[in-house]
């Protein structure tokens, strides 16, 4: 089945701005491969590649960095600071 471009369209775009600073040249594709994994649910998709990115900083564990996510209330640039105070004390 074959999605209508313009809701496949809005849906990159609305992750897009929920993830904020996607930089590079696979920002579309690493969109579309958590829309994918997520059943095209938007906020499910950001919150999917911001723990990816918390992930490749190698700070903490899945669990650790999900914590830290959900607590600053999915900011990602919050939460990757509170793992890096974790990881200084």
């Amino acid at each position: 089945m074959e999605l209508d471009p313009a809701f496949r369209a809005g849906r990159v775009e609305h992750v897009a701005l929920a993830v904020g600073n996607l930089d590079g040249a696979n920002i579309e594709e690493e969109v579309i491969t958590a829309l994918e994994a997520t059943g095209w649910d938007a906020s499910a998709a950001a919150r999917h590649i911001k723990l990816d990115r918390l992930l490749r900083l190698g700070l903490a564990s899945r669990l650790q960095c999900e914590n830290a996510l959900q607590r600053t209330n999915w900011n990602l640039e919050m939460a990757a600071s509170s793992l890096l105070e974790d990881v200084k004390s």
